[in-house]
Formats: C-alpha cells, sequence, structure tokens
C-alpha cells in the first residue's frame, strides 16, 4: 500500500498499514499509475492470469475435468478463468486462424485439401459458399447457441440423479465447450500441414466429453451414469439434426439452385 495514501482509493474506506486489499470494497490498494508497465502487467495478470485463470483451467480441464468441474460448482472458483469469457477467446483465435491461415476458405479446404476440386465440389462450393463464410465469421454465436441447447439435452435425463439445475449445467456445457474449442483449434492448425486429419478432432471430442461426464459423476452408479449419456446424446442429435434440417431447407428456399 502507499504509504502516503491511508484510504482506499475507490470508496474512500480507511486503510490499515499493510493492508492489500480495502476491507469494504475488495480493492487492491497497490494501484500503480497507467503506464506501458501497467499495461503490459494487466494484459499478464487479468487475461493470462498466470498464477491461476487460463493455464490453471486448461491444465484441469484435460488432467482432471469432472472433478474441477463439480469443485467449481462446490464453489471453488477463485483459481478458474470465466468460462464464457474463455469461450469468446478462443472463439476470436478461431476466427483469426481461419482468416490467416485458411485465407478465408477453411471450409473448402476441409473439403478439399489442396487438390482441384471436382464438378460436384465445385458445385457443392458454389451453393453453399456463403453459408461457409458464414460459420467461418461467427464462430462464437454458433458455440454460445450449442451451450443452451446441449445443457438442456443433459439437464433432462440426468435431473433426478445429479439434481444440478438447468444453469448449473449451463455451466458444466460451457467447459465442455471449451475443451471441444480447444481440441478444434489443435486440429484446424494440424489440418494445415496434414489435411484430411480434421475428422480425428471428433474421436478426441467425443472422449474428453465422455470422460468429463463419467468423472463427474463417477460417485453413482456407472451402468446408469452411462444410459443417462446416451440418452443425453440422443436428444442432442436430435435437437441439432432437426435445427439443421430446418436451417438448410431455409437457406435452400432463399438461395433457390
Amino acid at each position: 500500500m502507499d504509504a502516503t495514501h491511508a484510504e482506499c482509493r475507490n470508496c474512500h474506506h480507511s486503510l490499515n498499514e499493510g493492508d492489500k486489499f480495502c476491507s469494504k470494497c475488495g480493492q487492491n490498494t497497490d494501484t500503480h499509475k497507467i503506464n506501458l508497465h501497467y499495461v503490459i502487467h494487466e494484459l499478464i495478470h487479468g487475461i493470462l492470469h498466470l498464477d491461476g485463470g487460463i493455464i490453471h483451467t486448461t491444465k484441469a480441464l484435460f488432467t482432471k475435468p469432472g472433478i474441477m468441474i463439480r469443485e467449481y460448482l462446490e464453489g471453488k472458483r477463485k483459481n478458474h478463468f470465466s468460462p464464457i469469457i474463455y469461450i469468446v477467446i478462443l472463439s476470436t483465435v478461431m476466427v483469426l486462424i481461419t482468416h490467416y491461415v485458411y485465407h478465408d476458405k477453411y471450409v473448402e479446404f476441409s473439403l478439399i485439401g489442396d487438390k482441384k476440386p471436382t464438378d460436384i465440389q465445385k458445385k457443392v462450393i458454389e451453393m453453399f459458399g456463403p453459408a461457409f463464410n458464414w460459420v467461418s465469421k461467427h464462430f462464437t454465436l454458433i458455440y454460445l447457441i450449442q451451450i443452451p441447447i446441449m445443457a438442456f439435452a443433459f439437464y433432462i435425463p440426468f435431473k433426478k440423479m445429479s439434481k444440478y439445475n438447468y444453469f448449473e449445467w449451463l455451466l458444466i456445457i460451457s467447459f465442455c465447450v471449451i475443451q471441444l474449442m480447444l481440441i478444434t483449434i489443435t486440429f484446424q492448425l494440424l489440418n494445415r500441414i496434414i489435411p484430411g486429419i480434421l475428422f480425428l478432432s471428433n474421436l478426441f471430442v467425443f472422449a474428453s466429453l465422455t470422460w468429463t461426464i463419467l468423472q463427474l459423476f463417477s460417485k453413482f452408479d456407472l451402468a446408469k451414469v452411462i444410459i443417462n449419456y446416451i440418452l443425453s446424446l440422443l436428444i442432442l442429435f436430435f435437437i441439432l439434426s432437426t435445427v439443421a434440417v430446418g436451417g438448410l431447407f431455409s437457406f435452400l428456399s432463399s438461395n433457390p439452385i
């Protein structure tokens, strides 16, 4: 604390010597002058938060995901990064990869790689090019829309077993989506070097989701957890298929062949 400043600069509450935080509003008493050093410090501490935050959360999601999520729901949250902000950051990274690594032709490259497209592939790209471009530029919206849908699909089968409410499932799924995005980003970069490898990301996504749910409910009967998990996936598949078909018909009706 600044020895010459005996009150909080935020709420003007009196401070004791040695106080690191204001007992009234919680602000750090060591408020630095805003300069280049301050900006760099805030970027490292506030965004990367090296003493926890994004690195701590990422490590936990791939070492003990179910345990970490259960502890987070129980209130152990201090060292973890906000899942929604994390999703926005990862979505931005995916958009940047699409633009700078794939030159806004991510879907086309995923379909045909560096090869010359066949007549059928040309027709598909011509038909759905606008849709491909829209998806590439709206990853954040797409992932945020998926979260409430996935949360609903898992909430229904598990509600009697876990007692987690729908909003708690929103948080559970948010962490699962972070896993999905990190895996996808990794394979997006690998796919540029080894075209065709992207399909393996689906296996890793399924494996990580399964591991997370089984670990989250490790205290319950395994057979019941597996049954509820399968039911959740079926509900999710039905909802996403319905949305996809509806979106396809809407797109084709407004963009006739």
